[in-house]
């Protein structure tokens, strides 16, 4: 049975996993990958193929070392923004992690109760290794 107070406290885990992961974008430090990644979706967005530049100066090389969806959602939404600085990608990220805890949490909510749906949205909102990646 679902309740006005389930969905309030819902609600208010959902906020807090939006806040926390809109105010790591901005503290964590840089993965390995993430410049080479962003560069990734930088080409795309400006040259239409996964790609990064060349070394040296040199002509410019096909990047399919990643599964090139993320780098075309990336690279959309800095089309979209017109925004290609690494916090934009990282808003990528942001915007995936919290649809996903959703879906999850209406997944268990519906599946086995409210209760363990609020518990697994407390844990994923929470984790402080889903808020930095």
């Amino acid at each position: 049975m679902m309740n006005r107070r389930h969905v309030m406290y819902g609600l208010v885990l959902l906020v807090l996993a939006v806040g926390l992961r809109l105010t790591a974008i901005y503290h964590v430090g840089i993965e390995v990958d993430e410049p080479v990644n962003w560069e990734v979706s930088q080409f795309i967005s400006e040259n239409g193929y996964p790609g990064i530049k060349g070394q040296l100066g040199g002509d410019p090389e096909v990047a399919l070392f990643h599964p090139a969806f993320g780098f075309q959602l990336v690279a959309e939404w800095f089309t979209i923004t017109g925004n290609h600085s690494l916090v934009a990608a990282r808003m990528v990220s942001v915007f995936s992690s919290v649809l996903a805890i959703v879906m999850i949490t209406v997944l268990v909510w519906k599946t086995i109760s409210p209760q363990a749906g609020l518990i697994v949205l407390l844990l994923l909102s929470t984790d402080g290794w889903l808020v930095t990646t």
